[in-house]
């Protein structure tokens, strides 16, 4: 695992951490708004927890401008 990037978020935690639903995680993430999911295995994605980190980072700095 590359250590910079942190560990891999499954789709429940990455709900819990940014309060989006799955639906509207997906359909930013179609839009290019939001983070790509990594093919973790035949059955499963997840994204890097940095990646995640980064976005919510983001939307801070602009709800403050």
């Amino acid at each position: 695992m590359n250590a910079d990037r942190g560990r891999f978020l499954r789709a429940n935690e990455v709900i819990r951490e940014t309060g989006l639903s799955r639906t509207t995680i997906y359909r930013r993430e179609r839009e290019g708004n939001f983070p790509r999911r990594v093919r973790l295995s035949a059955n499963a994605m997840g994204w890097w927890s940095a990646d995640i980190d980064q976005w919510k980072e983001e939307r801070r700095s602009l709800a403050v401008h």
